[in-house]
């Protein structure tokens, strides 16, 4: 399995795309989750987030997968959308 890597300019302020990103975050019995809609809407999961650190960069693992976020300011309303995903045995 390998590694792909997606790069998004965003016309938003990276603080809005960060708000989005988070929305459906929540902390459970079994620690910080995000809930993934894939598709429009057709597939649903949840994931565990392993790193995190705000406004700039989201990890989690869900169905063997490291899924990475990370937010680079280009100025105060575009962001960089790096989005990241490998195997979870990869870093």
């Amino acid at each position: 399995m390998s590694a792909s890597r997606i790069e998004l300019l965003v016309p938003r302020a990276p603080r809005d795309v960060w708000q989005v990103l988070i929305q459906d975050a929540e902390l459970t019995e079994r620690g910080a989750m995000l809930r993934l809609v894939f598709s429009g809407g057709v597939c649903e999961a949840t994931a565990q987030i392993t790193h995190y650190e705000s406004s700039r960069l989201l990890e989690c693992c869900c169905d063997g997968k490291r899924l990475r976020w990370q937010l680079e300011p280009r100025d105060e309303n575009t962001t960089l959308l790096i989005f990241t995903d490998r195997p979870e045995t990869q870093r």
